[in-house]
């Protein structure tokens, strides 16, 4: 699968679970999920729950992308190696430029810019973790297969109306 057509596939299922809505203000949802993942990926303690969380952060950050209208580049698979420090600075600075843009402040920054080169610079470090530690191609075999068989089929919808 190609990172356009997984990008595209996951904007179809947040239209279809989460009510999709293309603005800066909407992005800070998935964000928080990304922050959720990450918290979960800090405390697994197996393998299988380390896969699911960095494939888990790799779907929200698309959502990210996703809403605030950016398209994803064919991904970088290279293997430097990334400190926690790194992904938390990149997340901060990518948080920044999230929430500025929302609240419509501090429009002579560079917001857009600098928050497609993080999202970009996150999925790198994604990748190199997933080399580093499991010597797993992030793509091929965590990202898309979670996606393929878990994550799409999943329908919330189903679930709040049962919940209701």
């Amino acid at each position: 699968m190609k990172i356009s057509e997984f990008q595209k596939q996951q904007r179809k299922w947040v239209q279809t679970n989460f009510n999709f809505k293309k603005t800066w203000r909407s992005a800070l949802e998935p964000l928080a999920g990304i922050v959720e993942e990450y918290g979960e990926y800090l405390s697994s303690v197996t393998k299988e729950e380390h896969i699911d969380a960095l494939a888990d952060m790799g779907i929200f950050l698309t959502d990210v992308a996703n809403r605030i209208g950016y398209n994803l580049v064919e991904p970088d698979l290279s293997h430097p190696k990334f400190q926690f420090t790194y992904f938390n600075e990149t997340l901060g600075e990518l948080s920044h430029c999230i929430l500025k843009m929302a609240q419509g402040i501090r429009q002579d920054e560079p917001h857009e810019i600098t928050a497609h080169k993080k999202i970009e610079e996150l999925f790198r470090i994604l990748v190199s973790w997933s080399y580093t530690k499991y010597g797993l191609s992030y793509y091929s075999e965590i990202l898309f297969p979670t996606w393929e068989e878990i994550v799409s089929k999943r329908n919330w919808n189903k679930e709040r109306e049962s919940n209701a």
